[in-house]
């Protein structure tokens, strides 16, 4: 998990390394007409292509780019699946929780996030929980004072390699990680909380 270390700007980790070079694509397209089927590249579609049944699309690997961003695969969208990564990653703070899944039961820590959950929101700053199982994480969080949470789905590769305990806290500060603590540690991330200011009321609200 050292591209998602303490220090580390994640927005920054999701960009190419300077200087590197990308994987290089053919792009080809299938085609049908007549009974007979066609494979054009973009440079060569007919003038009539209007007459032929689009099939699919081939994206053939031609060289292999010599680099790849240290963090791939992160990406935040709720129920619309709008991407809203950047939305959360450009806020001036951000409560993250990580809940994989719900293995962990809630009640071992509720109590301590619901104090965190309080002090953000009294100070305008957004909380998310980010999981793979954003279909039952309403029912799982149901009863608890951090029920009107924005739940974001993410892919669990990208948790796993966010988080290395489940579920797992992260304070942001325009994307770079302030703070990260297991949920055994998560009541210590009070003395962050406290040393930031009250923010102005959002005027941008993810969609969830």
């Amino acid at each position: 998990c050292l591209p998602f270390k303490q220090g580390n700007n994640i927005t920054e980790q999701m960009k190419m390394p300077a200087g590197a070079r990308p994987d290089s694509f053919v792009i080809n397209f299938v085609y049908t007409k007549g009974g007979k089927e066609y494979e054009f590249s973009p440079a060569l579609l007919p003038a009539d292509l209007d007459t032929y049944k689009f099939i699919s699309r081939k994206d053939k690997l031609v060289r292999k780019g010599n680099a790849e961003p240290a963090i791939k695969g992160f990406s935040l969208s709720g129920a619309s699946n709008e991407d809203s990564t950047q939305i959360v990653l450009n806020h001036p703070y951000a409560v993250l929780l990580f809940c994989e899944d719900f293995s962990v039961p809630v009640s071992k820590w509720s109590n301590d996030f619901s104090k965190i959950y309080a002090e953000a929101i009294a100070k305008n700053i957004p909380v998310y929980m980010v999981t793979t199982q954003p279909d039952i994480a309403p029912k799982m969080i149901s009863g608890t004072s951090f029920n009107p949470i924005k739940i974001f789905k993410c892919d669990f590769t990208a948790i796993r390699t966010a988080a290395r305990t489940n579920p797992c806290l992260f304070i942001l500060r325009e994307g770079t990680i302030l703070n990260k603590l297991s949920y055994k540690r998560m009541n210590t991330a009070m003395e962050t909380l406290k040393n930031i200011p009250a923010q102005k009321i959002l005027t941008v609200t993810p969609v969830n």
